[in-house]
């Protein structure tokens, strides 16, 4: 149903360019990580973190701005996650 009101709204034309976009990084062959972050919040880092392939685990419904600056930190420190999209979320909001 979602999808359905998706597609007779402006937010089509940006679902749009989003796929497109995600379709390009895909197919270039640089080391790249996707974060996919659940609804962001403006809570202080801290809660425990959880990242997850789409479909793997069941996700949450919040994740802190700042947590998700530290997961890519991380990625890029410990080469976590390269060429992936994981869906990330907090685990207590």
């Amino acid at each position: 149903m979602f999808r359905a009101l998706i597609n007779v709204s402006k937010l089509k034309a940006a679902y749009d360019d989003h796929h497109g976009a995600d379709r390009v990084v895909r197919a270039s062959d640089t080391d790249r990580t996707l974060a996919r972050p659940v609804a962001l919040s403006n809570k202080p880092a801290g809660a425990p973190l959880r990242a997850a392939e789409a479909g793997t685990d069941k996700r949450g419904t919040r994740i802190s701005r700042a947590d998700v600056a530290e997961l890519l930190l991380d990625t890029v420190e410990q080469g976590t996650w390269i060429r992936k999209a994981p869906l990330v979320w907090n685990t207590r909001n």
